[in-house]
């Protein structure tokens, strides 16, 4: 671990070496507190940005474009929402990304026991119906967040809930091989359209009627 921090620490100084005092940003972020992610202490310095690239890290001189004095806040990486659950809000009204910017959240991952895909008209929401927003399978359903344009990065998961309401219901009983199939066929599917992984959430019906062969062919 004292290595690593070694290695960390004089990679920065050598890039803070190297920066010449005549080299320009477009921006410039003055005395912040630097947290970078890697688990090191946070460190005061710069920080330097280029179109939409973070070019330096440390005590920068350069010209800018704009300087923003931080006065001893924090800059990190942005954060992370691990539970996310829909990104549907996103959709009928982008101003909602702001609750999550604000709190420094630059990319969620929705999808849980449910997901945003895919879709069938039994199991929409009914306010998703009144919005007059259709998909089915997550490549249509990315298409139309991208026409509509987002403030986050967005990761998903395919709920194994869902599957199961497409295929079996809200039935209490496990799917017939030729169920089981077709659910292993709708998350392959979901997989080449984007999706991340499977997710489960066991205490809510029909999660919890999932036995453990179930979720291991999906």
């Amino acid at each position: 671990m004292k290595i690593r921090f070694l290695l960390i620490t004089c990679f920065l100084a050598i890039l803070c070496a190297a920066i010449s005092p005549a080299q320009e940003f477009d921006l410039i972020l003055e005395n912040a507190r630097i947290v970078d992610g890697m688990g090191n202490p946070w460190y005061r310095g710069d920080v330097g940005i280029k179109g939409d690239r973070i070019a330096a890290v440390g005590n920068l001189h350069g010209r800018a474009g704009r300087r923003i004095a931080i006065n001893g806040k924090v800059v990190a990486p942005g954060f992370i929402d691990m539970m996310g659950a829909t990104s549907v809000p996103l959709l009928l009204d982008q101003a909602t990304a702001l609750s999550k910017l604000t709190q420094g959240i630059t990319t969620m991952m929705a999808g849980e026991g449910h997901s945003d895909a895919p879709l069938i008209e039994r199991t929409m929401a009914a306010d998703l119906k009144q919005s007059g927003y259709r998909w089915n399978s997550y490549a249509e359903y990315n298409k139309l967040l991208e026409k509509r344009g987002i403030g986050l990065n967005l990761v998903f998961n395919i709920g194994a809930a869902q599957v199961r309401q497409i295929v079996i219901g809200d039935q209490d009983r496990p799917p017939t091989p030729a169920e089981l199939e077709r659910m292993k066929q709708i998350v392959e599917q979901a997989m080449k359209d984007g999706a991340n992984g499977v997710s489960t959430a066991l205490i809510y019906p029909p999660g919890t009627y999932a036995k453990t062969a179930e979720l291991v062919e999906l």
